[in-house]
Order: structure tokens, then C-alpha cells, then sequence
């Protein structure tokens, strides 16, 4: 709890903060600014609280067990009409963050804020009582064995994608208009999870390696 406070919490009152700032032209997102130094997970304590929320979101669903999760049951069309609400909430940050602080295609602090953190539990828990088969199921277990090597790879997929785009070939990128700009975004996204989750699978593989690939 003390590290969702001093993420997801510090975080999304900073980007209310910041939207009052722009109205009433004062700094009110520095009063958080001393935080900082009673936290000593830096920008990354968001990491450990969506690990530890898997967990216990895992437990609940095996029922392996008593767990957190348990307690709080909803019916599947209200987690959509949730998820959807929290959507609604971030796509508004980001239009207010593009109109004031001229942010384009991303969301400040968005892995931070508490919309998307329910966004991102309120998915899971809908999923995780979905029932597939077949091809569906298989991708989905190879994707959810690799997730933990997809994050410790992603960095250096976008390290090596963003330097991708300097060359000439991509100079095309900086003609198109917002839309195929965004579906480019999303295509290159798409790109660098499935080398990553590629990489992933063979890495897991390698005897001592796979170590550092799995939980």
C-alpha cells in the first residue's frame, strides 16, 4: 500500500496538480516535488506493485487459496463499463496534457496513474475467465510464460528501434498526418514485442541463461 501511495497515488494527484496549475497559472504540481525523498524505488516502485498485484490476482483465480482479490467480485459487464470509464479518463489526460504541454502520442506518468492501473487489473480479472482453445490458447500460454523476458528485453527493442528510425528509410515517418503516424507507432510497437517475445522463447532455452528469463 505505501508503494502505491508514493506511485500511483503521488503520481495522479502530480497530473491533478498539474491541471490546476493550468488553470489558475500557479505551480502546484512542486509541492510533491519533497516526496521524493522518502521513496526509495525511484520511478520504478509502479513495477513492484504490478507484480505483486499479478500475484495475488493469480492466486485468486486458481483459488489456491484465500486472496485480496476475493473480496472484491464484480459482474463482467461492469468491469467493461469500469474499464471503459478508465479509458475515457486517460484519453482525456492525454488531451489535456497535448493541448498544455504539447505531448504527442504518449501519456506522462501513464504507466503511474491509478486509471490504468484498474484498467490494467479489471482486464486481467476479465480475461482470466475467458475460456479458448485451440491456436488462441496456445499463443496465449507462450505469451503469458514470456512476459517476464518481454519486459527485461523491451528496453533494448525500443533502444534499437528508435535508432532504427534515423535512417533514410524511415525519413517517410515524418510526412504523415497524425492518424498513420499513430498506426505507424502502434505497428513498430507491435514490432518490437514480438522480437522481444521471440528472443524471449529462445533465451528461456539456454541452460543458466533462462535463469534470468523466468519467475
Amino acid at each position: 500500500m505505501v508503494i502505491f501511495v508514493f506511485s500511483f497515488g503521488k503520481d495522479t494527484v502530480r497530473v491533478i496538480l498539474q491541471m490546476l496549475g493550468t488553470i489558475t497559472h500557479h505551480n502546484f504540481e512542486s509541492i510533491l516535488n519533497g516526496l521524493n525523498q522518502f521513496y526509495i524505488f525511484s520511478d520504478y516502485g509502479y513495477v513492484l506493485v504490478y507484480f505483486i498485484t499479478g500475484g495475488l490476482l493469480a492466486v485468486s483465480v486458481n483459488h489456491t487459496r484465500e486472496s485480496l482479490f476475493d473480496k472484491f467480485e464484480l459482474l463482467p459487464k461492469v468491469e467493461l463499463l469500469a474499464i471503459l470509464l478508465c479509458y475515457i479518463v486517460i484519453f482525456a489526460i492525454q488531451r489535456y496534457q497535448h493541448a498544455a504541454r504539447r505531448i504527442n502520442l504518449a501519456v506522462e506518468y501513464g504507466y503511474w496513474l491509478i486509471p490504468t492501473f484498474a484498467a490494467t487489473i479489471l482486464a486481467l480479472k476479465l480475461l482470466a475467465n475467458v475460456q479458448i482453445g485451440g491456436f488462441a490458447a496456445s499463443a496465449a500460454k507462450v505469451v503469458g510464460m514470456n512476459t517476464f523476458g518481454i519486459y527485461m528485453l523491451h528496453m533494448a527493442g525500443l533502444f534499437f528501434m528508435s535508432r532504427l528510425q534515423t535512417l533514410p528509410i524511415f525519413s517517410c515517418l515524418h510526412n504523415l498526418n497524425s492518424v498513420f503516424l499513430t498506426l505507424a507507432n502502434i505497428a513498430m510497437a507491435l514490432l518490437v514485442f514480438l522480437v522481444c517475445l521471440v528472443a524471449s522463447v529462445l533465451l528461456s532455452r539456454i541452460p543458466v541463461v533462462n535463469r534470468f528469463f523466468s519467475l
